[in-house]
């Protein structure tokens, strides 16, 4: 996995650290029906996923080690219909890594709801222990009640699943992000923490011609501000230095990567930025 990705998911952990005592609050209906682990999924197609759940340990694992969204569970996205609800009960047998890696985490027993978004898919996960085997009956019997719980949960969690802060949202290790992708996966707070704890300038930038680069640590630095659509203005004042001496890094760097203008010097910058994380 690489490091960008490690980064991305341990924000996503993070975040749900940090709200756990939130979210225990507005599970507390459920712990009268012996639901003990709670989830939401929020996936998105290219390979990002909002994730929250009560079970701090098994989503440190999730995130961790769970590769991708290839799984008996994951595939049930395929059969989520355009307008309404799609039900899953978990197979008790450990046919895939997910499963088994669940149940060695005591959670068992599960249902699933699906639903489309038009966007995404959202899925809300429900499971007891190993020792709850009859939590499935109940779920048949109260799969109603549970459809209405989705609607109470997203109404009191709306702060928390709310998609616009993307420092929420985790990444399948096997993901590859496409060029276009760049805004959303290799988000500037991620990049900027990124520079800071490596040597930046070891980097190469790739030109058009297929040439190698080395730029400095600060030529880097501005091309990755500038790749955020930041103004030269805005990029000294986040670099602190004068709105000249960010002009003439630019400058430089375009000189050294042969480039026109600033859009192929951003778009050039991107392409190698996106094989560093690989």
């Amino acid at each position: 996995m690489s490091i960008l990705k490690d980064d991305i998911n341990y924000s996503a952990l993070n975040f749900n650290k940090n709200v756990s005592k939130q979210l225990d609050d507005i599970c507390k209906p459920l712990e009268n029906r012996n639901i003990s682990t709670f989830a939401y999924f929020r996936f998105y197609e290219d390979g990002r996923y909002l994730y929250l759940c009560n079970d701090i340990p098994w989503v440190e694992h999730c995130l961790m080690h769970v590769q991708d969204n290839d799984t008996s569970l994951g595939q049930q996205i395929n059969r989520v219909p355009q307008d309404g609800y799609h039900c899953y009960l978990w197979p008790t047998i450990q046919q895939d890594e997910l499963l088994t890696a669940l149940y060695n985490h005591n959670i068992w027993h599960g249902l699933s709801i699906f639903r489309q978004l038009p966007d995404s898919v959202e899925l809300w996960g429900f499971a007891g222990t190993k020792e709850d085997i009859n939590l499935p009956n109940l779920f048949v019997d109260d799969i109603e009640l549970l459809k209405d719980y989705t609607t109470y949960f997203n109404q009191k969690a709306n702060h928390l699943i709310n998609p616009s802060d993307k420092s929420k949202f985790a990444i399948y290790k096997n993901h590859q992000p496409l060029l276009s992708e760049f805004e959303d996966i290799h988000h500037l707070k991620q990049l900027n923490e990124f520079i800071q704890r490596t040597n930046h300038n070891k980097h190469p930038i790739v030109t058009l011609g297929g040439k190698e680069i080395i730029l400095s640590k600060r030529e880097n630095e501005c091309l990755l501000q500038l790749a955020f659509r930041k103004t030269s203005k805005e990029i000294a004042n986040e670099l602190k230095i004068s709105e000249k001496t960010a002009d003439q890094y630019i400058k430089n760097a375009k000189q050294k990567l042969a480039c026109d203008t600033r859009s192929e010097l951003i778009e050039t910058f991107k392409k190698s930025a996106l094989d560093w994380f690989k």
